[in-house]
């Protein structure tokens, strides 16, 4: 008896032996003394067995050293009727793990009728600490590409960040550090739907501007300037003239109570007479508009160097906002979150911040994360929220899930994204799920690319997006590899299908 048996893999192509190929699902579920180990499989035999199997590992300097697999640590399913012809899921819970431990682990395959399994690629997981919720569970099969955020054709190059906020009558899509021939000072703005994102998603509509600010097909100046603010400004660290740019990292905050719109984003400088005063920054926005009011309305938040900027997270609750700040920990292989909030009456008001001390549980009126830097940090400072990969450094999106009943964090990692889950913003946090990039965008994330220096950055959740249960979630990535494509679709959105429970093939 004939069988194709077939597994997905963030690691590529498997063994191929006796009709099979062989690939495995990156784990979810991940607790302290279990997790679920996850495939996907084509069975044409008339029944089917797996076996999971998996071992511990340990990093022996920088070698990753993993005990051989044995029979006391697998599990094994016999006589697995196939559903048709059409890939189904695989997914198993396996128990008796040692918590904070490295697993690396695979899931084989044959027909039942055969000797012969056949096992995919190899991944790794670490279990949760003592106290950690479950890590999320999604659905492999239900995570896929789901358009791009595109605009015309020839109206800019290299659109990116692709933040969103729900704004007035729509949703609000703004890009960073984009130019166009003739000018760089932008920060470009359009209009999109603000529903339950149920299919490819449409063309981008230009914001809304006045004619000065207004060129080829999309907003000038998003962040405006002044006659005193020119193009070029001379750098002191790198002794010459320099465009500068502007950063929109973050969503908007309703600065007053009168609910007054404002940008809070990052730039490299260049305001008040071409000084480079690099820092973060809070723009009004323009009654009726949607470009800033400039400096009539702009607010030095935190100066480099000075305090680390912190952006807001769409999460406001118990009548404070959230915001975050990530940031590289030395030797810059992971990053740290830490946590900030205000209320949104004062949010224009620096001093009014209280940051969070994971140590103390408290909220104070000093920086935890200033201790931490570059050089050094302390063994004592801990992250607010969690510590991940350097690509978190972008910032993840923080939301409230009301079908999972769980706050839920996407954070970058370069190629896909990580889903982590607590039911206290401020954690315990849980392990992260992996929904990898590969190749053939197998989970709607592509891999990241070095053609142009760049890996995948800046995911992030879209709230307005997700289905009305919460269920799915719609996610967005700018796509290095596109940045000069033809047609400029860079930003992209992929669909996550949340689950609760197990749910068997």
């Amino acid at each position: 008896m004939s069988v194709l048996f077939t597994f997905s893999s963030i690691a590529g192509i498997g063994l191929m032996a006796a009709g099979y190929v062989g690939h495995t699902d990156p784990a979810d579920g991940i607790a302290p003394n279990s997790a679920r180990l996850k495939a996907q499989s084509t069975c044409s035999a008339q029944t089917c067995d797996y076996r999971y199997e998996w071992t511990t590992c340990q990093w022996v300097f920088l070698t990753l050293e993993c005990a051989p697999y044995d029979s006391m640590r697998s599990l094994e399913k016999k006589n697995v009727r196939p559903l048709g012809t059409k890939a189904y899921r695989l997914a198993e819970w396996v128990t008796d793990l040692t918590p904070q431990t490295m697993y690396r682990y695979r899931v084989c395959g044959k027909a039942s009728d055969s000797s012969d399994f056949t096992c995919g690629p190899e991944l790794e997981f670490t279990t949760a600490a003592s106290g950690q919720p479950n890590s999320p569970l999604y659905n492999q099969q239900g995570a896929v590409a789901a358009g791009t955020m595109s605009h015309p054709v020839g109206a800019n190059q290299g659109r990116d960040v692709g933040n969103a906020v729900v704004f007035r009558d729509h949703a609000l899509y703004y890009f960073g550090d984009t130019w166009g021939n003739g000018w760089w000072r932008t920060s470009t703005a359009a209009y999109g739907t603000r529903r339950w994102f149920s299919g490819d998603f449409p063309p981008l509509d230009d914001a809304k501007v006045t004619d000065q600010h207004f060129q080829n097909g999309i907003p000038k100046q998003f962040v405006v300037y002044t006659d005193r603010e020119p193009e070029f400004v001379f750098n002191q660290d790198l002794k010459k003239d320099e465009r500068y740019y502007h950063w929109p990292t973050s969503n908007f905050i309703r600065p007053t109570a009168g609910g007054d719109e404002a940008l809070l984003f990052w730039t490299r400088g260049g305001f008040e007479g071409g000084i480079h005063k690099a820092g973060t920054y809070l723009d009004r926005v323009r009654p009726g508009d949607s470009t800033t009011r400039g400096a009539d309305g702009r607010v030095l938040m935190w100066a480099q160097g000075q305090a680390d900027g912190y952006q807001p997270l769409d999460i406001e609750q118990d009548g404070f906002r959230f915001f975050i700040s990530c940031k590289a920990v030395p030797p810059g292989w992971s990053t740290r979150c830490f946590l900030a909030r205000v209320s949104p009456g004062s949010a224009t008001n620096p001093a009014a911040y209280r940051y969070y001390n994971e140590s103390t549980n408290t909220w104070d009126a000093n920086q935890i994360s200033l201790l931490c830097h570059d050089k050094e940090c302390p063994s004592h400072i801990k992250g607010g929220l969690f510590e991940g990969p350097p690509y978190m450094g972008y910032h993840p999106s923080i939301t409230w899930n009301p079908y999972l009943g769980k706050y839920l964090s996407v954070a970058g990692t370069g190629s896909g994204v990580e889903l982590r889950i607590a039911d206290q913003i401020t954690g315990p946090w849980s392990q992260p799920t992996s929904v990898p990039g590969t190749p053939e965008g197998r989970y709607g994330f592509l891999p990241k690319t070095a053609k142009e220096g760049l890996d995948n950055y800046h995911a992030r959740e879209h709230l307005h997006l997700r289905s009305p249960d919460a269920r799915t979630i719609v996610v967005s990535y700018f796509h290095a590899a596109e940045v000069n494509s033809p047609d400029n679709r860079a930003v992209k959105l992929v669909k996550i299908e949340l689950e609760k429970t197990m749910q068997r093939p």
